[in-house]
């Protein structure tokens, strides 16, 4: 596990921005499960974005996965902070429904410019400081639409604090490629 500040991902992020231009976002994959189930429900929501970027010379791919579910009952489960540490087996047996999407948002390089120049680092930063906030609207658009066929109340992703919207001295944990 790595550890950067905010500060230090934005500048290796900006070295890397001003090299190419967004082209386009893709909906890869997506998945809904909705079971019927009566009683109390809360909603709880994991959506610690994961992102991944692949580099080539001709583009820099960032995927995102977004994951939510509603659990029954809920209330009376004593569950860990980060919902992504949830036991599946509480999963399983809570379930009312759950969604999940991934996303690629594709940058091509702007005249003249090399993809392969910027150092690992700085790639891995750009991933994580513009994919999420690029794909992030059209993720809450997605799990709306999905969750509105269900016989559940509407449900829209939270919003999203980028991580270029933190202060600069806070550290950011991050897992080895």
């Amino acid at each position: 596990m790595l550890e950067r500040t905010v500060g230090d991902l934005r500048i290796d992020a900006g070295s890397v921005l001003r090299l190419v231009d967004l082209s386009g976002t893709f909906l890869m994959n997506s998945g809904f499960e909705s079971r019927y189930r009566t009683g109390e429900f809360g909603l709880v929501t994991a959506f610690a974005v994961n992102t991944k970027v692949e580099r080539s010379a001709s583009a820099l791919l960032c995927w995102v996965r977004h994951r939510a579910w509603c659990l029954v009952g809920s209330e009376e489960l004593e569950l860990p902070d980060d919902p992504e540490d949830i036991p599946e087996t509480v999963i399983e047996e809570h379930l009312a429904w759950r969604a999940e999407s991934e996303w690629v948002a594709q940058y091509t390089p702007l005249d003249g410019a090399d993809l392969m120049a910027p150092a690992a680092e700085a790639v891995t930063a750009f991933g994580m400081v513009m994919a999420p906030p690029t794909i992030h609207p059209y993720a809450r658009e997605h799990f709306q639409a999905l969750v509105s066929k269900s016989p559940y109340p509407a449900f829209t992703l939270p919003h999203l604090t980028p991580i270029s919207q933190l202060p600069d001295d806070e550290v950011i944990q991050i897992e080895d490629a």
